[in-house]
């Protein structure tokens, strides 16, 4: 293949007078397509090995210093070897590059995502070797030789010409704030016309690199990084000092705790495991205060050398003094205690420690740049990314494609904006989602879109992964979302149970089996359809039928069968009775096969008529033993005849059985005699070829060919079918952003390259950045950030933020909780929006709601999101509840109320309001007497969600409402994410001091104002919200008391 592409170069390097006969010695190691080089010496090399010489026979005057030649045919002959050599003619004087230096060509990452359709090439790594290939003649010195096409210049740029392809090289500047640089990059290719071309010969150190190797050894870039790396207050430097001491930390709690030895394990009368402790008191006191910090997160588990199982246990009870323990086991598992002797009891810390692990690694890909998308590495540094990629805008499809994502759903403008800035970013683009925006449609369309294939440029299909730092944001991502018809593939862990990961797809499978259930139940033809599914069965058998009687019963049975239903035509019935008349010479021994057939073999069957039929048998035999021929019943005469008098034993039955069976294969008469072996054969062809095909054809003008189809879809849609289907070809798949690198996932998918082309974090402002760099890493092409800056921010362990502020750090910000409560997304934001000037759009806000009521919306736009106004898509109608209570003196429907009542706060560390939760189980009481509608209570402390639950389920059908999900009770953190049509929020401060508490957080007032699609009811006291300081410190309160009272 490589010989033809150079005799093509040649083409595109000569013309017809070109051509010449060389001889040479005939030791001369020369083959076809051999490229030989003619020197000032008077002699050719080889430019692949370039010491050997090859003296021609003769001078020739039309050899040119430098000249290449390729040999196109070789003749051996006694003395010499003549070669017809093609003379590469070249119009304009060598490009000679300094031996000295090295000259980078760079092959940028979205060079691969512009390859023209048939030059199929998926890594950087795997184009950069076919480019050394394709264009490059490598010489022993270390340099190449390299064709390009003449336009003017005399440097390396412009195009060059390869075996089969012309590869479009550009000259450019990169500047940047520390500099400018030219370089040489390749923008794109074309088909080589394999004509006489003007080419110009060049040769020098060539190198074809990847755009990130090449931004990493430019020295501009270098002192860029240099600077911008080792900033402290950058946000990869301030999470890598918290994860320090977030290891730390693990260490010292795992050394406070150290491990427990039991002497003894026994379970008590009351099914407690009771153990004596070796260590001393205060060791199993510090092994407690460790493990109640701990125990909401981790557990401890107990093994021996007997029993190297780690068991968990649970319910455990610490007696420091006394040094002993009482637990429950955690497990169902029937548990040796005898074997548990010398046991070690220990914390078990691993997921901590896995934690850390990925975490680490992940900041340490990013830190060091090495990563698959390494400009955002730069943006996080608040560096623009040093790029040598093209500024031409990307291709993206159509506004109608686009659309046409969304199925039946019309986008707005701002979800189309969103779409087209997350297939035109060259790395990452951050999608801010406001309550009811639509985040989630927007990316199931991007999903839509980057999986369905382009006719003009066909790749293999891009993989995706879906994640959010809590499952119950990838399940809400994941749902609804289908590629191809198929569910998403779901990763839950690998200590769920192996069948769990694929509940997505069970449940997908059961509904989707369901409605195939309804269709074919409303077709209402399935006794027509029994009677097809009857006749093609007979029709096989008949094919497989062992003796011309079977064969004349099944016939009967399908004519049978035609008389009812019209499946066979009036010639195929006949036809049918012809073929039954062919096959009923050997009907006179029907009566003997059907004696024989008579035989009972199983005790009740015997007592019915078994010793009567064996006398039949016998009686029939000895009036025509002479005519049959069954040796089996001529030796067992007397054995079968006895069963006339007697009652069979259990192994006598077993005898029958065989004795039975034996005879029936003895009766030639039963099977197909040899002369009617050919008849058979012929009858069979008649019911393949002619019969089912017939029948098949007729039925699809029919209910019948559609129960046909739906049946055997219903078949193909079974879990395990299905299931396995869907690993061998599944692309999106959906797991937390701590499991998108756990070692089950990893192995579950193949560890080879492990990664996905789009990386889709959905609640990205609420990730932990550190585990959000975690599938940040795994992203090829481009990250997708979903989240909204103005809700919900991470959660930030204020002890490891105390150890940082304690430490003799000069160089961290003085604002170090500000910057540690600001999350990865808002910090983006804040760069991409404002600060980061390399001209590409990388952010856009979601700008219209569809949840609430257009008055909700405004006050949550007008109180959250200042400027950026978020317009209202639902239309009024949808806005209707059923509560008798909230309506208007008009009669129309209240959007927003406020429940002023008047009880005191209580508590310390979390505070309750009885009196508010008392109002708001009077209300939800009227509420689920009159409507289904789904309800939700927020409340803003944990100690009021409790009570109002523990209330709530003293209530018969409140707690009937909770089981059946009607009515739900959370936080504000556990709220984000959900919708309910009405909402009741508790907002639990009243106090004689003013003090608001967590209430003076905007982004958690965003959460708790905006799960409402109907109503909005706040309880608390007016008097407490209503004053110029509540007005100040929380705004939004005071105001939504307005919004209430114009409702009235």
């Amino acid at each position: 293949m490589v010989n033809l592409e150079l005799y093509n170069i040649a083409s595109s390097c000569t013309s017809e007078s070109s051509y010449m006969d060389v001889d040479f010695d005939n030791d001369a190691v020369i083959n076809k397509y051999d490229v030989l080089e003619y020197t000032s010496g008077g002699y050719f090399v080889n430019i692949k090995s370039r010491n050997i010489r090859l003296w021609p026979k003769i001078d020739n005057d039309l050899f040119r210093d430098s000249s290449l030649y390729i040999i196109e045919s070789l003749t051996e002959n006694n003395d010499f070897i003549t070669a017809t050599l093609i003379h590469w003619s070249f119009g304009a004087p060598t490009i000679l590059g300094e031996s000295d230096q090295e000259y980078d060509i760079v092959v940028t990452e979205n060079l691969l995502e512009r390859l023209p359709k048939n030059l199929y090439v998926k890594k950087t790594e795997q184009l950069i070797e076919w480019l050394n290939t394709e264009f490059l003649f490598k010489l022993n010195n270390g340099q190449s030789v390299f064709l390009r096409i003449i336009n003017g210049n005399n440097g390396l740029d412009g195009s060059w010409l390869g075996r089969n392809w012309i590869a479009i090289i550009n000259e450019k500047k990169i500047t940047n704030r520390n500099g400018t640089q030219n370089c040489f990059v390749i923008e794109g290719f074309k088909k080589s016309p394999q004509k006489a071309l003007n080419i110009q010969k060049g040769i020098a150190n060539i190198n074809f690199v990847s755009e990130k190797d090449a931004i990493e050894a430019n020295p501009i870039f270098k002192a860029q990084f240099a600077l911008s790396s080792s900033d402290p207050s950058s946000i990869i430097n301030l999470w890598k000092k918290y994860n320090d001491i977030d290891e730390k930390f693990l260490l010292e709690q795992q050394e406070t705790s150290g491990i427990l030895r039991a002497d003894k394990i026994t379970k008590r009368n009351d099914g407690k495991i009771y153990a004596t402790i070796q260590n001393s008191s205060e060791n199993i006191e510090k092994f407690k205060n460790v493990y109640e910090a701990l125990k909401e997160d981790y557990y401890i588990s107990v093994s021996s050398s007997s029993n190297k199982r780690d068991l968990p246990i649970k319910n455990v009870y610490f007696n420091s003094e006394q040094r002993t323990m009482l637990w429950d086991w955690a497990e169902k598992d029937k548990i040796p205690h005898e074997k548990l002797n010398n046991a070690l009891i220990k914390i078990d810390f691993k997921p901590w420690a896995v934690q850390a692990k990925r975490r680490k690694e992940a900041l340490e890909a990013i830190r060091s740049r090495n990563i698959p998308i390494p400009a955002i590495t730069d943006l996080l540094n608040e560096s623009a990314p040093f790029t040598f990629s093209s500024t031409q805008p990307k291709r993206i499809p159509s506004d109608i494609i686009l659309r046409k994502a969304f199925g039946n759903n019309e986008p707005n403008e701002a979800q189309l904006r969103a779409l087209k800035i997350c297939l035109s970013s060259p790395d990452i683009a951050l999608i801010q989602g406001p309550p009811g925006t639509g985040k989630t449609s927007v990316i199931r369309a991007l999903q839509n879109v980057l999986q369905s294939e382009d006719a003009k440029h066909k790749k293999a299909v891009p993989s995706i992964l879906l994640t959010s730092f809590q499952h119950v944001a990838v399940d809400n991502v994941a749902t609804g979302s289908k590629i191809w018809g198929l569910p998403v593939f779901r990763f839950y862990g690998a200590k769920k149970d192996k069948e769990q990961i694929f509940e997505g797809l069970k449940s997908w499978q059961e509904e989707t089996a369901k409605v195939v259930d309804k269709q074919i139940e409303n077709l209402k033809v399935d006794d027509k359809y029994n009677d097809y599914e009857h006749i093609i069965f007979m029709l096989h058998c008949v094919k497989d039928a062992e003796n011309a009687y079977e064969i004349r019963s099944l016939l009967s049975e399908i004519l049978t069968l035609a008389e009812k239903d019209s499946f066979l035509s009036t010639d195929e019935i006949l036809d049918i009775q012809q073929w039954k008349k062919k096959f009923s010479a050997s009907e006179k021994n029907d009566t003997f096969y059907k004696l024989l057939m008579g035989i009972r073999i199983t005790p009740t069957s015997f007592e019915d008529d078994g010793a009567a039929n064996i006398k039949k048998l016998l009686d029939y035999y000895d009036l025509r033993k002479e005519f049959l021929n069954c040796p089996t019943l001529e030796q067992e005469y007397d054995h079968i005849k006895s069963f006339i008098v007697s009652i069979p034993s259990k192994e006598d039955y077993d005898w029958l059985n065989e004795f039975r069976n034996k005879s029936i294969n003895q009766t030639n008469s039963n099977s197909i005699r040899s002369s009617d072996k050919t008849l058979f054969r012929a009858l069979q062809k008649y019911i393949e070829k002619t019969l089912i095909p017939n029948i098949e054809e007729r039925i699809k003008h029919n209910d019948i060919h559609l129960m046909q189809i739906l049946n055997e879809y219903r078949k193909s849609v079974e879990f395990k079918s299905i299931r396995n289907a869907m690993m061998k070809y599944a692309v999106t798949f959906a797991a937390t952003t701590q499991q998108s690198k756990s070692d089950a996932f990893v192995n579950l998918l193949g560890d080879e390259n492990f990664g996905f082309d789009y990386v889709i974090v959905d609640e990205a402002a609420r990730a932990n950045p550190l585990d959000l760099f975690i599938p940040i890493t795994l992203a090829r092409k481009k990250v997708i950030l979903v989240g909204d800056h103005k809700q919900l921010p991470q959660l930030v362990d204020q002890d490891i933020l105390e150890q940082m502020q304690q430490s003799d750090d000069e160089k961290l910000p003085d604002n170090l909780q500000q910057y540690m409560d600001k999350s990865l997304f808002e910090a983006l934001w804040n760069y991409l929006k404002t600060d980061c000037n390399d001209g590409i759009n990388r952010t856009v806000t979601l700008d219209c709601q569809y949840r609430m009521p257009q008055k909700l919306g405004d006050f949550i736009s007008t109180n959250f999101y200042g400027d950026n106004k978020i317009k209202t898509g639902k239309k009024s109608n949808d806005c209707i509840h059923f509560s008798s209570r909230y309506k208007k003196r008009n009669g129309e429907c209240m959007c927003a109320a406020w429940e002023d009542v008047d009880g005191k706060e209580s508590g310390r560390t979390s505070k309750e309001n009885r009196a508010e939760a008392e109002r708001i189980i009077t209300r939800l009481k009227e509420l689920i007497q009159e409507t289904k509608e789904s309800i939700g209570v927020i409340a803003s402390y944990s100690a009021q969600v409790k009570l109002i639950e523990q209330m709530a389920k003293e209530d018969l059908n409140l707690s009937e409402a909770i089981k059946q999900k009607q009515l739900e009770i959370g936080s504000i953190d556990a709220f984000q994410g959900k919708q309910f049509d009405i909402v009741f929020f508790s907002v639990v401060r009243n106090n004689n001091q003013g003090i608001f508490g967590f209430l003076t957080m905007n982004n958690r007032l965003n959460v708790a104002f905006s799960r409402q699609k109907k109503l909005l009811v706040v309880v608390g006291s007016r008097k407490m919200f209503s004053t110029s300081k509540a007005c100040e410190k929380v705004s939004a309160l005071n105001a939504f008391i307005s919004l209430a009272d114009s409702e009235v």
